[in-house]
């Protein structure tokens, strides 16, 4: 009887290590919940861990809102979900006892959609914008960049143009005398000073020479531009005359003199140079229309007195001191 004693106390302390071993790493899976005992059966009254004991999925985070139809920023993201993640299952027992699993986190919302400015505009529509300014609606159904208007008259008075500013707005110019409002701009009446035809209301600027003696021709000298084609008193669109100073001298003289103009000239016809009235004998020689020429091969000078001879119905005729008369 001994010895089968001393061999059940033995047996007993050996079970009582196993046992407490045991106690052991169940506390230590227990308390991580990541395992369970390996290779033990379910003990008396312990319940499995069951796969139901995991935590039920996080909720997916909303859709962002799309932008409103004139909205120019883009909607908000939507927000990630939050994780609805409940702890794992409760351990089973110290014997073959399962974890149960977290649940998902949530997952991100969808960004939000982008807003336009396309709905409620109709293609060709124009809107103002600006105080002087309008923009229209693209077949798309966009408005266009904001256009500045084009310069106008309040009246016809004044003009009215776009300032080149960042917030345009209508400067209002009040025309000076002898001018009028067109097309948005002050422009001259004819008579008024110009510079270029631009300048006028008639569209022409027009050069117009000053004729000191009244004869129709000015010369160039002497000057102005106004607007319109009517010259302004004492100027003419001619500059051709030759002497300003004479009357008799212009370039439609058709007569001789023998004293000479007033700019010291014979050339009274201004054909560039002085020309004698009569021409010199040899020259009449079978020349039916000249009937008086001057003796000799060379001419007398303008303005002095000389003798001629007459030929074809005045042949034989001598004319002695003969005025040389020219233009």
């Amino acid at each position: 009887m001994k010895p089968r004693y001393w061999l059940l106390l033995a047996v007993s302390a050996a079970l009582s290590l196993q046992v407490a071993a045991c106690s052991s790493e169940f506390s230590s899976c227990a308390a991580s919940r990541t395992c369970a005992p390996s290779g033990g059966e379910a003990g008396d009254g312990g319940d499995s861990g069951l796969p139901s004991g995991a935590g039920t999925g996080g909720h997916s985070g909303a859709s962002g809102k799309g932008g409103a139809p004139d909205q120019i920023e883009a909607g908000a993201s939507g927000e990630s979900g939050t994780s609805d993640q409940i702890d794992g299952g409760a351990a089973g027992e110290p014997d073959g006892s399962h974890a149960g699993r977290g649940g998902s986190a949530g997952s991100s919302g969808g960004a939000g959609g982008v807003g336009g400015n396309t709905a409620g505009c109709s293609p060709g529509t124009i809107q103002p914008c600006g105080e002087c300014g309008t923009r229209t609606c693209s077949a798309s159904g966009a408005f266009s960049e904001c256009t500045p208007a084009e310069p106008s008259c309040a009246d016809g008075t004044h003009s009215e143009v776009c300032s080149a500013t960042a917030s345009p707005v209508w400067v209002k110019t009040a025309c000076s005398a002898g001018s009028a409002c067109s097309g948005g701009a002050c422009l001259k009446s004819d008579g008024q000073p110009c510079a270029l035809s631009g300048d006028c209301l008639t569209g022409q600027c027009t050069l117009f020479y000053r004729d000191s003696d009244g004869d129709g021709f000015g010369t160039g000298s002497d000057n102005v531009k106004v607007c319109g084609q009517t010259p302004p008193a004492g100027y003419v669109t001619s500059n051709s005359d030759c002497c300003d100073t004479d009357v008799l001298a212009k370039p439609t003289q058709l007569d001789f003199f023998t004293l000479a103009d007033k700019c010291g000239s014979f050339d009274y016809d201004c054909a560039n140079g002085a020309e004698l009235e009569l021409p010199i004998a040899s020259k009449c020689t079978g020349n039916a229309a000249c009937v008086k020429g001057w003796t000799g091969d060379t001419a007398p000078a303008c303005g002095t007195a000389a003798t001629a001879i007459g030929f074809h119905a005045n042949a034989g005729a001598v004319y002695p001191s003969t005025p040389a008369n020219c233009h």
